[in-house]
């Protein structure tokens, strides 16, 4: 009885291993004729090339921080360089007109909806409530402050709009590592426009063009095309080495795109 047991545990052992061969041949024969195929291990050129690809911006993201800088450049460019996570230096009256014009001239803002469109360009940064001053240098201030909110200030009458000078950007190259974004660009400045007027002059610096001071582009008041000048492409590239280099560094977050510094070079 007992040498049958044994002899019944070393068939089924050799069942076992005959099955285990069989399932070994078949499935070597399958993926000898490509019907299985095992995961390809990456080579290290195609794990470089994975991490470059997915460290490159697309055309998107390219657009959306392109639209970032512009509204920057368009606003705060007298403060250019700003250093890294300090943006003290930048005029709290500059930056509350600023945050009017984005949220509108409604008939009540809440300090929370400045402090928030703040937030979206530059973080955490304090803000000082203060009664809105008009940028003409009107002696009634535009908006009161009062009781956490800016209300229009019935005693201030209409005018005409101000302007700072209009930011040409041109895209030069850009870097992306995790959420840390650098992108390069080259800038002209416009000459400065008050309700209507001829954008008839470039500037390589925007105290330049506030002054109207050392164009590097000039319109033609005799041209039969009109005195403005188009600024296209091409147009740009005759002065490009000209213009120094401004680079802005960009935090990416959920909401949207922050900065951290901007600076320029020769």
């Amino acid at each position: 009885m007992e040498k049958k047991k044994k002899g019944n545990k070393g068939l089924k052992v050799i069942i076992v291993i005959l099955i285990l061969a069989l399932l070994g041949c078949i499935g070597y024969i399958c993926y000898d004729k490509g019907i299985i195929k095992l995961p390809k291990k990456e080579t290290k050129e195609e794990v470089k090339k994975k991490d470059k690809n997915d460290n490159k911006l697309s055309q998107n993201e390219l657009d959306d921080i392109m639209d970032f800088a512009k509204e920057l450049s368009n606003n705060f460019a007298a403060y250019y360089p700003m250093e890294e996570k300090d943006f003290s230096k930048i005029d709290n009256q500059d930056l509350l007109y600023w945050t009017l014009k984005r949220i509108g001239f409604k008939e009540s803002i809440t300090e929370k909806e400045i402090e928030a469109e703040v937030g979206k360009y530059f973080g955490n940064i304090e803000v000082k409530h203060e009664d809105i001053e008009c940028p003409t240098d009107d002696e009634e201030p535009l908006y009161l402050h009062e009781d956490g909110r800016y209300v229009p200030n019935p005693n201030h009458f209409g005018h005409g709009s101000s302007s700072n000078p209009s930011a040409a950007l041109f895209y030069l190259s850009s870097e992306k590592k995790n959420n840390e974004i650098t992108v390069n660009y080259k800038i002209l400045y416009s000459n400065t426009c008050n309700d209507t007027c001829i954008l008839n002059a470039y500037y390589r610096k925007y105290e330049d063009a506030v002054k109207g001071f050392n164009p590097v582009l000039e319109g033609d008041p005799d041209s039969p095309d009109g005195p403005g000048v188009n600024l296209t492409d091409d147009i740009f590239k005759t002065v490009e080495v000209q213009v120094p280099v401004t680079t802005f560094k960009i935090e990416k977050t959920n909401k949207g795109y922050l900065l951290k510094s901007v600076s320029i070079g020769e």
